[in-house]
């Protein structure tokens, strides 16, 4: 693991019943830029802000997020049920956007949250 991913660990989605890991990296940020045409801090603002990003790009976000551990087939084939099957997006919310702006956080909000963390489970 390089430095840079000590603080970028993968979370992972369930698509019937099945685990898929989803972490964004400079690949699927400028990935996603390039399929929805819409820059990464307009698409935070669609997401966390505005509550408005549409369904076809929430699935590209998703697609995006799947690019650094999972395989084109498996990709095309999750793209392809999430456009029939919309549900899945929204059942994985949570996660797929806190894969989203966790790399785009600064490393101090990240380490204070953890510290949080530590200090929450000694309670």
């Amino acid at each position: 693991m390089s430095l840079e991913d000590i603080f970028n660990q993968p979370l992972e989605i369930v698509i019937e019943e099945k685990p898929y890991k989803i972490e964004f990296d400079h690949v699927a940020y400028a990935t996603l830029e390039s399929l929805i045409g819409k820059g990464i801090q307009k698409i935070y603002n669609l997401l966390l802000i505005e509550n408005n990003l549409t369904l076809m790009d929430s699935i590209e976000l998703v697609c995006c997020g799947l690019l650094k551990h999972n395989d084109k087939a498996t990709i095309e084939a999750l793209r392809t049920k999430l456009v029939e099957y919309p549900c899945f997006v929204m059942a994985n919310n949570f996660v797929i956007i806190s894969s989203f702006i966790k790399p785009l956080m600064p490393p101090q909000v990240k380490e204070k949250m953890q510290e949080g963390a530590k200090e929450g489970s000694k309670k």
